[in-house]
Formats: C-alpha cells, sequence, structure tokens
C-alpha cells in the first residue's frame, strides 16, 4: 500500500493525541479550558461564525486550535438544536407580547418593515447571546472541572492508541 501525505498527517495526529496524554499540569488545565470553551462556541446561538470565533479565541487566549475546532465541528448538530432554544428564550425575555412578529413570511416583512424587521431579528440575536452567555457563566467553571479531572485521573490514558 503506497503511503501518502494523508497517512503521514494521521500518523503526526497520533503522535500528538499520544503525547498530550503526558502533559503538565498546566498544559492540562490549558487542555481542559480548550475543551471546555470549544463546547461553548460549538453551542453559540449565531449559527456560520462559530469557526471564526474558535480562530479568534484560540489567538488571543493561546488555546489549542485543534481542540476547539474538533469540537465545534461534534457539536454542530447540537448548535441547530440550542441555537433555536437560546434565540426562543431570549425573545420571551427581551419581547414584550407587542412587539412580537406575527407569522408571516419573512419576504414579505422584509418588504413591507424592512427596518423593524431587521430590528427584530438583532434583538432575538443579541437576546439568544445573553441567554448563552449567562448558561456559559453558570455552567462553565463545572464543566472545566469534570474536564480537568479526568485529563488528571490514572484511568484518562491516550498511550494506547
Amino acid at each position: 500500500m503506497k503511503k501518502t501525505r494523508w497517512h503521514a498527517s494521521l500518523r503526526s495526529f497520533k503522535n500528538y493525541l499520544k503525547n498530550s496524554g503526558q502533559l503538565s499540569l498546566t498544559s492540562k488545565k490549558r487542555t481542559a479550558v480548550s475543551l471546555t470553551v470549544g463546547f461553548y462556541l460549538g453551542i453559540f446561538p449565531i449559527i456560520g461564525i462559530t469557526t471564526i470565533l474558535c480562530l479568534l479565541v484560540s489567538f488571543i487566549f493561546r488555546l489549542n486550535i485543534l481542540i476547539l475546532q474538533a469540537y465545534n465541528i461534534l457539536f454542530a448538530p447540537l448548535q441547530i438544536f440550542t441555537a433555536y432554544l437560546f434565540l426562543k428564550i431570549g425573545r420571551l425575555i427581551f419581547f414584550t407580547e407587542k412587539e412580537i412578529i406575527p407569522k408571516v413570511t419573512f419576504y414579505d416583512l422584509m418588504h413591507t418593515e424592512k427596518w423593524e424587521t431587521l430590528s427584530y431579528l438583532f434583538k432575538s440575536a443579541a437576546g439568544g447571546i445573553f441567554i448563552w452567555s449567562l448558561f456559559f457563566v453558570l455552567t462553565g467553571f463545572f464543566l472545566f472541572t469534570i474536564f480537568f479531572r479526568l485529563l488528571n485521573s490514572k484511568k484518562f490514558s491516550l498511550k494506547e492508541l
């Protein structure tokens, strides 16, 4: 079988995973932070910008970009459900009953009430991001603790790869 670049890349990724099992305490903390932030960015309520957010966060905070992007891709199906949930809860909190747009087509709304529709969409997105942020703040440290304990446990080892 002919060895290709893909096999070499797979082998180097496998070596990376093996070596990450022998991390120091600070890099285990950084890996746990990368896992936690990757999960929360993967369920960000605005669909389509999570990849850019992962890149920005990894460069600003010097987190593991591979973990962030892997979690972003892994939780993309969950993002659809959580985006709807966060936006719906945000709308319930931030809108009064008279501000909720009636159920007509988006096309009709954009042609008749363009600025009101855009304002409604912006408020909905802001409400969803607020609820997501609240969720992140309330559960982030708990999830970080779980990941950090998993990385420090004796049973967790990547040496078998």
